[in-house]
């Protein structure tokens, strides 16, 4: 796998943002990122992906994307994210325009 963990360097450092939100927001929250980060770490034509966490680990197929799987295993690789999310379901998403949407989908 060439591309493995590109996409680490752009996670980390919105890690607290992303773990905040999924703390405070009671509805969808999103953060705009930079397409430029993306573009400068790979060569996609589409960096779109789902991603949903229970107690902090992916569920659903994120195989097919290396923006989602490093951004699972950031979070996996951390130990205060691992605690803060463990009670959460969270959804993570994010579309063509490098809009990160986060809802918490706790029951």
């Amino acid at each position: 796998m060439g591309d493995e963990q590109l996409y680490f360097p752009i996670w980390k450092k919105r890690l607290a943002d992303i773990l905040d939100l999924s703390e405070h927001c009671t509805t969808a929250c999103s953060i705009q990122l930079h397409e430029s980060l993306f573009n400068e770490a790979g060569n996609r034509k589409d960096y779109s992906f789902n991603l949903v966490l229970v107690g902090g680990k992916a569920v659903n197929d994120i195989s097919g994307s290396a923006v989602a799987r490093d951004l699972a295993s950031v979070i996996a690789e951390n130990k205060d994210a691992m605690a803060r999310l463990q009670h959460k379901t969270i959804r993570i998403n994010m579309k063509r325009h490098f809009t990160l949407n986060i809802r918490d989908q706790t029951l």
